[in-house]
């Protein structure tokens, strides 16, 4: 679980048997990803760095998360996910389409959350579906 925020995902993921790893950036989601989901390895790191060797990822689920990657990086995080996920391993990851707001700025947009926000400053990410299609 990539970006596991507080776990919901590593939660659902452990009670239908599967082997889990939650992996954030932030340590304050991942104690909150250990109470929801106990027993799940926990990982405190980057997508853009991700600490898996080649191959040794079954699979792969990043919803809503690498939304948060900067535009510079994000080519790069991609790759790293295609390196830690073994040859026939799943992906099932989001990038918002952000068709309205990419198509006046070309194939992709960077936005901070302003004040209004729960955490003002939060950056997110959205390309077009030709974008994401070429990113993969």
């Amino acid at each position: 679980d990539l970006g596991c925020g507080p776990g919901w995902y590593a939660a659902a993921m452990r009670a239908a048997g599967l082997r889990t790893c939650a992996l954030d950036l932030s340590e304050a989601m991942l104690r909150e990803a250990g109470r929801r989901a106990p027993g799940v390895a926990r990982v405190c790191a980057d997508l853009a760095a991700l600490p898996f060797g080649r191959g040794r990822l079954d699979a792969a689920w990043a919803s809503n998360t690498y939304c948060h990657v900067p535009l510079a990086e994000l080519p790069l995080a991609l790759a790293e996910l295609h390196a830690a996920v073994r040859v026939g391993g799943a992906v099932e990851l989001t990038l918002p389409r952000l068709e309205a707001f990419a198509a006046a700025e070309g194939d992709e947009i960077e936005h901070r959350s302003g004040r209004g926000d729960d955490l003002p400053g939060r950056l997110f990410v959205g390309v077009t579906l030709p974008r994401a299609r070429a990113l993969l």
